[in-house]
């Protein structure tokens, strides 16, 4: 994949589980890839959202929850694991598909943990190929990459051109930056090219109002 191809992925901050801990900035996580997704595609651009979490709630932001396109991240699972080439749900939104995520994810994260255990290279580099044969048809990739699984965080981030982190402002978050940061560096060897965009920040509290108040004189 080119440099120009490579995509963005919004990194779930943290080692936090899936479901545990932290599920405001998983909210804010999928809102992101769903809302800036839909946005782009609303005005003529073609997108295509990689659904990476094991939990697929991508699926009920775009409204295709159990239905005859959500195979649960199946498709996805046996790319990972295989190297098959899964095919986008296509026009979820107009100009908008899906390579959609769930459950059979987390069978993928445990081929990706052994595989590393062989090749970790191979292992990291699992989801960049992924897109490759599609990816001139799209002007933008987003992956919604799941926090706390770190298989499946190393394949997105090794595989995409700029990471955007959600992080609230508590300490604990702030300190979860840390882990993404190492996380980041892991990656550098197999996708140099790799940077961070910048961080979405949610939920402040009242005692970080005093960073949006202007300086008393």
């Amino acid at each position: 994949m080119t440099r120009s191809q490579r995509p963005t992925v919004p990194c779930g901050q943290g080692p936090f589980a899936p479901g545990s801990g932290r599920p405001s900035i998983t909210s804010t996580r999928i809102l992101l890839v769903a809302n800036i997704g839909g946005l782009l595609a609303a005005s003529g651009y073609r997108v295509l959202l990689v659904d990476l979490d094991p939990q697929g709630n991508l699926a009920e932001d775009l409204g295709y929850t159990a239905s005859e396109t959500d195979d649960a991240g199946k498709a996805l699972a046996g790319a990972l694991a295989f190297g098959d080439t899964p095919a986008p749900v296509v026009d979820v939104r107009p100009h908008l598909d899906v390579l959609v995520g769930g459950y059979h994810l987390n069978a993928a994260a445990a081929a990706l943990t052994n595989k590393a255990g062989r090749d970790p290279r191979a292992a990291q580099l699992a989801l960049a190929e992924i897109p490759t044969p599609i990816a001139g048809a799209y002007d933008l990739v987003l992956i919604d990459c799941p926090p706390g699984n770190e298989p499946l965080q190393s394949a997105a981030v090794a595989a995409a051109r700029w990471a955007v982190v959600p992080v609230k402002t508590d300490h604990c978050s702030r300190m979860g930056l840390l882990d993404v940061a190492r996380r980041l560096d892991d990656v550098m060897d197999v996708n140099p090219d790799l940077d961070l965009l910048g961080s979405s920040w949610s939920e402040s509290g009242q005692a970080h109002t005093r960073s949006s108040r202007p300086p008393e004189t």
